[in-house]
């Protein structure tokens, strides 16, 4: 099979997707996907028919462990399944999300910091930041009070290798940005970009390198 992929938008107007997309088509190799948002209150999901009865997934599936108030965090049986199916059946794989308002590259891992040593999934999650709301780091710092919390939780805990951290490729959570994809028959590449089109900036300071998954 080529290049997997699951790419999310969460900019909706109207309800011009009140009912669900449909994208992809049925043969041996692939499966059918389905993108569900509803005006006023987007939500990503996937599932396997269009009454969503069969969730697959729903938001970011890599743990965070700040601000996880609506993340895999709480389910943890319910996000090793999704991701043991792909691990075992799927390759070349990648999570393309929204919705966290930072820019966060990682290994979509089965487990982080639990006892042992990390385990991943061969899965790679790209998060692309906002383009207008507060930013992921502005709102760590409105939930404590305090000014340049969230840059320092992602320089303390997000970039640091396990086991002081999650170890995330590129951390960078006060940014407007967007994700430019690129698609070859032999590799995926995604860039996170700025306002400005530059290259977005790790906190670390240095350039986020672009993601690029080959073909498998």
């Amino acid at each position: 099979m080529g290049i997997g992929a699951v790419l999310v938008a969460a900019a909706v107007t109207g309800s011009p997707f009140s009912l669900g997309v449909n994208a992809g088509e049925v043969v041996p190799s692939a499966a059918v996907l389905w993108a569900h948002a509803s005006p006023g209150a987007v939500r990503v999901e996937g599932a396997r028919d269009s009454r969503f009865d069969g969730l697959v997934f729903s938001r970011a599936a890599r743990t965070e462990r700040a601000l996880p108030y609506d993340r895999w965090e709480g389910y943890e049986a319910e996000r090793q399944k999704p991701l043991k199916f792909l691990h075992d059946n799927v390759k070349s794989v990648a999570f393309l999300m929204t919705d966290t308002h930072a820019n966060f590259v990682n290994d979509v891992r089965f487990q982080t910091l639990e006892p042992g040593r990390p385990v991943d999934s061969a899965i790679t999650e790209v998060v692309t930041g906002p383009v207008a709301t507060r930013t992921f780091a502005k709102e760590i710092d409105a939930a404590v009070g305090t000014t340049s919390a969230g840059i320092l939780i992602s320089g303390l805990f997000f970039k640091p290798a396990p086991p002081r951290g999650v170890g995330m490729r590129c951390v960078s959570p006060d940014v407007y940005s967007y994700s430019e994809v690129s698609v070859t028959s032999s590799t995926l590449t995604v860039t996170p970009k700025d306002a400005t089109e530059r290259i977005v900036t790790d906190i670390t300071g240095q350039p986020c390198t672009p993601v690029v998954i080959p073909a498998r």
